[in-house]
């Protein structure tokens, strides 16, 4: 239960950090820009080998950015202890 929470949260964080650099790419280039919906649901996606590639890939961005962010923090404290 506990691996089914974390990868769950670990995958909207990588679709919410995908959503940032993708609204940030759309506003920078005047194209129209996703919801975070879509970025979500993976529209569309309508293989299923493809979908859950989509999620996995989601996934991993949140665990690498959930390194760096712990990262960050460490070299921080470490800075002031």
């Amino acid at each position: 239960m506990d691996s089914i929470i974390g990868s769950v949260v670990l995958e909207f964080l990588g679709a919410y950090v995908r959503w940032m650099f993708l609204f940030i790419y759309s506003k920078l280039t005047n194209k129209k820009v996703k919801t975070f919906k879509e970025v979500w649901d993976g529209k569309g996606i309508k293989d299923g080998a493809s979908l859950l590639s989509y999620g996995t890939s989601n996934i991993i961005i949140g665990v690498i950015f959930s390194f760096i962010i712990i990262y960050t923090i460490g070299s921080i404290l470490s800075f002031f202890l």
